[in-house]
C-alpha cells in the first residue's frame, strides 16, 4: 500500500511525494498499450479520489490554491466518468443476470446485458481508443504535477496542525452525511456520505502506519462501508442507464421487474450500510483528532530517537 506517510517523513514532504506518485499513477494507466480499458480507467479515477482527499487535509492553510487544485481535478474526473459509469453499469447488470434464478428474469436481464456491452453507450473498445482520447487529461495531468505545492513554508514540518483542520473538516462532513442518509433529508445523501467516507478512509490510509493495529480495523471498517455506498450508488447509475434505453423486446412487466430487483438490492445495502454507520459515528470527531495526534507524536518521536 502505497498511499501512505512513510516513517520519519515530514507532512510536508510527504504530502507532495504521494501526489505526484498519484499523478504518476494515473497518466500510466491512461497511457497502457494492453490490458483492459474499463479497468485502467478505473485506476486512474481511483488516483484521482486520492489526489482530492490529499489536498483536502491542507484546504484551510491556502483556500484559493485548494479550489484551483480541486477545480482542475474534478474536472479530470467528470472527463473519465463517461466511459467509467457505461463500464460499471454494464457489469453491475451481469452481476443481477448471474444472480437471478428463473428464466423470465435472466432473459430480461440479458437483454440489458447485452445492450450495455462494450462499443456501445460510451464504453471504451480498447486501449488504443483510451489512449487517443485521453491525450487532453493526460497532459493535464503534467501540467497539475508541475504546479502542485504545499508552499515551501509547510513542507519542512512535522506539526500535526498542517493537517489537523483537514481532518477534522472530512471527518464531520462524513457524519453530517451519515445523519442526513439516516433522516432520509435528501434523495443525495447517501451519494454525498458515500464520498465524505471515501475520503476519511483515503485519510486513515495516510497516517496508518503511526498505530496499524488500532488504525487498520478501523480502516476496514470505513472500506467495507465505502463499498456498499458505492454498490448502491452503481445501482442508481444503473437505473437511469436502463431507463434511457430504447428496447422494443422489453415490455412495461419486464422493466418493472427489473426495477424491483434493483429496488430490492438497494434496500438491503442501505440497512448493511447504516449499521455500520452506527458503529463508526459513535467515536466524536475531537476524540478521533486527539487519538491520532497522539499516535503520530508518538511515531515520529519514535523515529527520531
Amino acid at each position: 500500500m502505497t498511499y501512505q506517510f512513510a516513517r520519519g517523513e515530514l507532512f510536508g514532504e510527504g504530502i507532495e511525494r504521494v501526489a505526484h506518485e498519484e499523478i504518476d499513477t494515473a497518466i500510466t494507466h491512461l497511457t497502457a498499450r494492453s490490458g483492459d480499458a474499463g479497468l485502467h480507467v478505473h485506476e486512474a479515477r481511483k488516483s484521482l479520489k486520492k489526489l482530492r482527499a490529499l489536498i483536502r487535509l491542507v484546504r484551510g492553510h491556502d483556500k484559493r490554491k485548494f479550489q484551483t487544485n480541486n477545480q482542475a481535478f474534478r474536472s479530470l474526473a467528470h472527463a473519465l466518468s463517461q466511459w467509467r459509469e457505461a463500464d460499471v453499469a454494464h457489469k453491475t447488470a451481469q452481476a443481477f443476470c448471474a444472480r437471478s434464478r428463473n428464466k423470465a428474469n435472466i432473459h430480461r436481464w440479458r437483454l440489458i446485458c447485452r445492450a450495455l456491452r462494450p462499443n456501445h453507450n460510451g464504453v471504451l473498445s480498447s486501449c488504443k481508443e483510451m489512449r487517443r482520447q485521453s491525450l487532453p487529461i493526460v497532459s493535464a495531468f503534467n501540467s497539475a504535477k508541475r504546479h502542485l505545492s504545499i508552499g515551501k513554508s509547510k513542507k519542512k514540518t512535522n506539526d500535526f496542525e498542517l493537517i489537523r483542520q483537514g481532518v477534522r473538516a472530512v471527518h464531520r462532513q462524513m457524519l453530517r452525511d451519515f445523519q442526513a442518509t439516516k433522516d432520509g433529508l435528501s434523495p443525495d445523501a447517501s451519494h454525498e456520505w458515500r464520498k465524505s467516507t471515501k475520503y476519511h478512509w483515503y485519510h486513515i490510509r495516510l497516517l496508518e502506519r503511526a498505530m496499524p493495529r488500532v488504525l487498520k480495523p478501523y480502516r476496514l471498517k470505513l472500506e467495507k462501508l465505502g463499498e456498499i455506498l458505492g454498490e448502491e450508488h452503481d445501482l442508481a447509475d444503473l437505473m437511469a442507464f436502463i431507463g434511457n434505453l430504447h428496447l422494443s423486446e422489453l415490455t412495461t412487466a419486464d422493466r418493472t421487474a427489473i426495477y424491483r430487483d434493483i429496488k430490492d438490492r438497494r434496500l438491503k445495502l442501505r440497512t448493511r450500510s447504516l449499521d455500520l454507520g452506527e458503529t463508526i459515528a459513535r467515536e466524536s470527531t475531537n476524540a478521533l483528532l486527539n487519538r491520532l495526534e497522539t499516535y503520530l507524536i508518538d511515531w515520529h518521536e519514535d523515529a527520531a530517537a
